[in-house]
């Protein structure tokens, strides 16, 4: 992929976005964990529930690619593994292509998904782990009761980042 001149690259792209104080991610559970038990359980979702979780991603995901235009980025990881391209837009996977990755993404944590959305301008990394986050994205955008109730259907939280009220749950009151 050669960038236009002058136009940044992906990853000045991405990072740019990542830069935002606007981001909302999508997390098990409701509330803000301060207990500092919570880890245990944290330990345990993370070796019992993980493949659900990946699995409940992946079809979030999957419907945004097919909500929005975007641009989908697997970046190269220290160890390639499977038949992914990476570093170059790969938009194009089938479902069936797109969500074995998604999921292997998430649960063998080899690679992070940066998904560029054209407009709006918001960036979903998705990450190993509970590990997904949006970035650039608020709740004055007309995209955000959307990606809410995709969330939402799935039994999952869209909560706040950054500043004050970081995690309370994005909702529109």
């Amino acid at each position: 992929m050669v960038p236009e001149e002058g136009s940044p690259t992906v990853y000045e792209d991405v990072e740019a976005l990542q830069r935002s104080d606007r981001y909302c991610f999508v997390d098990y559970v409701p509330y803000e964990a301060v207990n500092p038990d919570f880890l245990e359980l944290e330990d345990y979702f993370e070796q019992t529930y993980l493949p659900l979780f990946a699995e409940k991603i992946s079809r979030i995901i999957l419907k945004i690619l097919y909500f929005t235009s975007c641009r989908v980025y697997l970046t190269e990881p220290s160890r390639p593994c499977g038949d992914f391209s990476y570093d170059t837009d790969i938009r194009s996977y089938s479902p069936e292509k797109m969500d074995l990755l998604i999921r292997k993404v998430i649960v063998e944590d080899f690679s992070s998904l940066q998904i560029l959305l054209d407009s709006p301008r918001v960036l979903v990394s998705v990450c190993g782990g509970f590990s997904v986050t949006f970035y650039g994205l608020s709740e004055e955008m007309s995209s955000f009761d959307v990606f809410r109730m995709l969330v939402d259907q799935e039994g999952l939280f869209l909560k706040r980042g950054g500043g004050e009220n970081s995690s309370s749950t994005c909702a529109m009151d």
